[in-house]
């Protein structure tokens, strides 16, 4: 760790742009990896709660029949 640190701070090691987070292409692929993230967890939940709203739907509906 503290070679690393301190090749780091030399500027021996080249870092990408987009791992890093002062540059613009580190913070649109930051922006974009947290949108994604976002929109599949909000996916997820959805689909979770359509199965349970049918799921229940099924037993009431199985309930009221006979």
């Amino acid at each position: 760790m503290r070679r690393a640190t301190s090749a780091i701070a030399e500027g021996c090691v080249d870092i990408p742009s987009d791992w890093r987070t002062d540059t613009p292409d580190g913070r649109r692929v930051e922006f974009w990896g947290v949108l994604s993230a976002r929109v599949a967890v909000t996916l997820v939940i959805a689909a979770l709660l359509v199965a349970l709203f049918l799921g229940l739907g099924t037993v009431i509906f199985l309930l009221t029949v006979e």
